[in-house]
């Protein structure tokens, strides 16, 4: 009875040591899908009414979620840049928020914004979107001209976008 009950706890340590090979493999599988994601980051505008946005000059990556938060009397609406800089209240169509509120970034690029009640009190700001294109150090400068040359680079720097 002995000899039995000792081969059945081998067969199942055996059985058990089987599953957890596939588990692992599995799980390993799965890593480069879920473990190596990078995480967009969020960041934070706070609206004091009738003072000023902080921080007004914002420099975010591609995809990120930048909140607005405080904003009651004031707003945060989109602008063109000559708007911008003349302290104006005219929408260039882009994000307006009335209420506390995020907006994600997806394109590169220069967002200006102002509270239109408080615009002509300098209640402006700007958000400035890096791309977030991944790069790939390369190290002879004549190889990197061979990729200017055939349009994979545009200017001599030492990196290319690793996509193309």
């Amino acid at each position: 009875m002995l000899i039995f009950f000792i081969t059945i706890f081998i067969y199942l340590s055996s059985l058990i040591n089987k599953i957890m090979k596939v588990l692992y493999t599995f799980l390993v599988l799965l890593i480069p899908f879920f473990g190596f994601s990078q995480p967009q980051t969020s960041h934070s505008i706070y609206a004091f009414d009738g003072g000023d946005f902080s921080p007004s000059y914002l420099t975010v990556n591609q995809g990120d979620t930048v909140n607005f938060i405080g904003l009651g009397q004031s707003n945060a609406v989109e602008v063109s840049q000559q708007v911008f800089l003349n302290f104006g209240t005219e929408s260039n169509g882009g994000f307006a928020l009335y209420a506390d509120g995020f907006v994600v970034f997806d394109e590169p690029g220069t967002f200006y914004y102002v509270s239109t009640p408080f615009a002509e009190q300098g209640m402006v700001g700007q958000i400035t979107i890096l791309n977030s294109q991944i790069l790939t150090y390369v190290p002879d400068d004549n190889f990197e001209l061979a990729l200017i040359d055939l349009g994979y680079d545009n200017f001599l720097d030492n990196y290319v976008v690793t996509d193309s």
